[in-house]
């Protein structure tokens, strides 16, 4: 069994239980991308968690423009990978959401996480972006929807009209394709 390293916190990594859920409902083999992962807590926890169910990852990219830290933070996040044992399973890619994005084919993921800038332009922009980028069934989440000095609920309801399969838990909303 995959014991876990990473224990979540109120500042940064809020949604645990958000993530045991996603975890439970990933394939085998999964594709998964993180956009914005500040400390790299949440996207190691979601790693870990996916391995100690006996799941395997295909890819796991962990996409940040490092505006956030610099080169503290990109420090702090291979630490963090590194004391996980994680690291071999997570590609850490230092861009802009917009432009990773554009590295990825159509329908290629399982589960996209936006948790980049929370700004309503910005998050409309990655929900534009990285949302033709799932698979069929795929799930499209973020973090901060109930926070209203953001845009996040905002871009959201404008982006998705109808809501045919969405769930909200620990201030994350989670939008199935």
């Amino acid at each position: 069994m995959y014991a876990l390293t990473i224990e979540p916190d109120s500042v940064m990594f809020d949604f645990a239980s958000y993530y045991d859920m996603v975890a439970e409902r990933l394939p085998d083999n999964c594709k998964i991308a993180e956009v914005g992962i500040a400390n790299g807590k949440s996207a190691i926890y979601l790693a870990e968690k996916i391995l100690s169910l006996g799941k395997k990852i295909d890819r796991f990219v962990l996409i940040d423009s490092m505006q956030y830290g610099g080169n503290v933070q990109i420090q702090t996040i291979v630490n963090h990978l590194v004391k996980s044992g994680v690291g071999k399973s997570c590609e850490l890619i230092i861009k802009g959401s917009l432009d990773a994005s554009c590295e990825f084919p159509d329908d290629y993921f399982d589960f996209v996480f936006i948790d980049a800038d929370h700004r309503f332009e910005f998050v409309y922009e990655d929900i534009q972006s990285w949302y033709p980028k799932l698979k069929k069934g795929g799930l499209l989440a973020g973090h901060d929807y109930d926070d209203m000095q953001f845009g996040v609920d905002r871009a959201v309801a404008k982006f998705f009209k109808t809501w045919d399969s969405f769930s909200i838990g620990e201030n994350c909303f989670g939008i199935y394709v």
